[in-house]
This record gives C-alpha cells, structure tokens and sequence, in this order.
C-alpha cells in the first residue's frame, strides 16, 4: 500500500470481505469516530497482515518458565526465524485485565527490538461482554513506558461456558462487533477459531459457528487445526490439514489464514513437514505450532519452510471421510497421550 493512491487504497480495501459487508456501515463509523479514537481517514486505509506472514510462535499464561526471562524467549525465537509472537494476555478464568503486564511489556519491546512483531489474544467465555470487551481492549490497546504497543489483536474464539450456542453465538458476535467499532476498520483483528472440520467431526460443539458473520468482522483467521488431537503420521497430518483449510476457505469466502498445526509435545518433525506443506499448498500466509515451550529441534527443522511462505490460491480438495478419533502412538508421535473425543482446540490448557 505504500506509494499508492488514496482511491486505490479504498479500491484494494473493498476487496477484502470484511470490508464488503462493512461498507453500509462505515458512514455510522465515521460519525462516531470522535468517541472510538480514530479518524474518517483510517476508514480508507487496509489493515497490515504482516504479523500473521512467515513463521509465528506461541506463549500462553500457564507456562511459567517463559514468564521469567522474556529477552531469552525472544532471542530464541529469533534465531529460528519466528517472526511473530502470539504472547496470551488473559482470559476468563483470571481476575486482571492483563496478566503479568511488567512481563507482557517486556515481550513487546523484546520482539520489536528483534524486528519481530506481537500479537496479543485473550480468551473470552462469552458470559460477560462487559467484561470480555474490556479485557480485549486492554490488550489492543496496552503501550509500553517506551510506547511500544501490539501489532494485532486476536479473539480466541472457543469457549462452550454458555451452553446455549444460539447465546454463545450472539454473544461473540456481539463481542467481537464492539472490538471492531473500538478498535476502528484499519485495525489488524484476527479470529482464532476452532477446525471447520473437525467441528463437522463434532456437530455438537458448535452448532451454526458463525464464519460467515465472522468474516465481516476480522481480517484474518488463526484455525486450530489441531491434527495432534485425531491423527498419526504424516499422510493423515496432511490431510488433516488441508480439510481444514480447505473448509475455512469455503466458508469465510476465502479470508487470509495464519494456520496452527497442533500440539508441539504430540508431533514428529515429519508430521510437521507434511503439515507445512499442506498450509503452503491450501494458501496460508502464515503458520506455527502450539507452543513455543513444546517445539523441539525436529519441529524448529520443519518450520523453517514457513519462512518462505508466501500467498496463493489454494488447490482445490475434496474432503475425505471423517477419520477416527485414535490415541496417537507409535513412532511418529513423542510422549502422545490418548485425547478426549470432545476436544477440539485448546480449551483443556485452561485447566491445567
């Protein structure tokens, strides 16, 4: 976008799909601007992806070790070619905007000073929007004392603490419209959901998930596409994949995608590789496993395919059967333990 005219800007904005569905409403947004923050200029600009290109890495809150010394994280992170960090700065089950902000400050300014960029997500249980809306703001909007702040926002979408989906789905929506209006139609939002097919695997998590609606409200999709969860080996690990992606691109109408593959702690340097493939195949711009503590110097090997990813059209694919739900063994996995049928993301870290 840069050099470019402003009518082009607002030409190649009106591609995405988010800003179709957003046109009747930026004349509404523009009149509000003065309370929101942001001006009738930000309207015209397109949000920056380049925080879900190349290679990510993830740090959630539970992992006390990475908590310690964020210079050392980041310096890692580095020297494998991360180029982003996707750092939890809270979720429902905690009494705080932002969890141990002195230490989210510290990995911000860490990850800028290494050229890297920062990604803060939080986890909703969609009960208070109140609540869940201050918390995402928080994070979106948390500055350093040196003035660094968040590249990008994402929403993790998961939770089933309402049990109602009908609820659950007004309620994340409604969430996830009031970030978008604060945070203004130029803002990077990102929407870190659960697999398309492995919710078609299980009907019963989220009856009606709203991609479509979703897609008009964040510029790019995280899916948990966790093949550490339902299968072993490399071929299925790729297959695994590329029906997720496959779906999401059908149902968001072709949003950008920053893939996670799974569970580093449940996978195999080979089933990573074939997984990176899949991503690079079916169009990813960006991709990672979950999380950093867990990725070995077999997965760090395959992932250094991410870094040369770049966009494209993704091959068409036609899903396979539903694969059985097995207890990962043998070879291919290392210190894989058998996983409940009902897990589809990441919702059981939570507990831990």
């Amino acid at each position: 976008m840069r050099g470019g005219s402003p009518a082009r800007a607002v030409i190649e904005v009106l591609h995405l799909p988010r800003f179709r569905a957003l046109v009747p409403a930026l004349v509404v947004l523009g009149s509000t601007m003065a309370v929101i923050g942001g001006s009738p200029a930000e309207a015209s600009k397109a949000p920056s992806l380049t925080a879900y290109q190349g290679l990510g890495s993830w740090v959630d809150i539970y992992d006390a070790a990475l908590w310690r010394d964020p210079a050392a994280v980041i310096s890692e992170m580095h020297a494998h070619g991360v180029r982003t960090l996707f750092l939890e700065t809270g979720n429902w089950r905690i009494d705080t905007k932002i969890f141990e902000p002195a230490v989210v400050a510290k990995y911000v300014d860490e990850a800028h000073s290494q050229g890297m960029k920062a990604v803060a997500w939080y986890v909703p249980d969609f009960k208070s929007v109140d609540r869940d809306l201050a918390r995402s703001l928080a994070a979106a909007r948390f500055t350093t004392s040196s003035g660094e702040r968040f590249d990008s926002f994402g929403l993790d979408i998961e939770s089933t603490e309402v049990r109602d989906p009908k609820v659950r789905t007004a309620q994340a929506l409604l969430l996830s419209t009031l970030i978008r209006q604060a945070m203004g139609p130029s803002y990077p939002l990102a929407a870190i959901v659960p697999s398309p097919y492995a919710m078609r695997l299980i009907p019963t998590y989220w009856p009606g998930f709203p991609f479509v609606k979703f897609a008009a409200l964040y510029d790019v999709f995280v899916p948990m596409g966790y093949f550490t969860f339902r299968t072993n080996g490399p071929t299925e690990a790729a297959a695994y994949t590329t029906a997720t992606l496959s779906l999401l691109h059908d149902v968001t109408g072709g949003a950008p995608v920053h893939a996670i593959g799974g569970l580093a702690s449940n996978t195999s340097g080979l089933e990573v590789g074939a997984f990176v493939r899949a991503a690079i195949r079916q169009g990813a711009i960006g991709a990672s496993l979950y999380d950093f503590g867990t990725t070995g110097p077999e997965d760090w090997s395959a992932l250094q395919a991410v870094k040369g990813l770049a966009p494209r059209a993704p091959k068409p694919f036609t899903l396979p059967a539903p694969p059985p739900t097995v207890a990962p063994a043998g070879p291919a996995h290392r210190d894989s333990p058998a996983l409940p049928v009902w897990c589809l993301c990441r919702s059981h870290l939570l507990a831990r």
